[in-house]
């Protein structure tokens, strides 16, 4: 039982302390005009939604081990995939619409163009 608090103390200790260095990180970079327009566009191409998902995901897989729920290997590892390959595909559907939409509007303002 005493493994159980260690494990979810550990569990919740790894989040504060990963988040708190998250917002420290960040206020620091701020101080030093770290977070311009140049470092946004890295980071949005870098940390991909998708794997925010499957984080999460498996933190909450983590707890239901630590909790001692009967789940196999197999229904853990499947679960895991179809998070992380859905996510990834909804994510890259959005981004094929906006890409698309925008390829639109370029077309529409060209083709006004040349006939003014």
């Amino acid at each position: 039982m005493i493994d159980t608090y260690y494990a979810l103390l550990g569990l919740l200790g790894g989040l504060v302390i990963g988040l708190s260095c998250l917002y420290l990180g960040n206020k620091l970079s701020k101080k030093k005009r770290g977070l311009d327009e140049r470092h946004h566009m890295i980071r949005m191409k870098a940390k991909s939604s998708s794997w925010i998902i499957t984080l999460a995901t498996v933190y909450i897989l983590f707890l239901a081990v630590i909790l001692n729920v009967s789940i196999s290997i197999v229904i853990i590892l499947g679960t895991l995939m179809l998070v992380q390959i859905g996510s990834w595909y909804c994510q890259l559907r959005c981004r094929v619409q906006v890409l698309t939409q925008i390829e639109q509007f370029v077309a529409l303002v060209n083709v006004q163009h040349t006939t003014t």
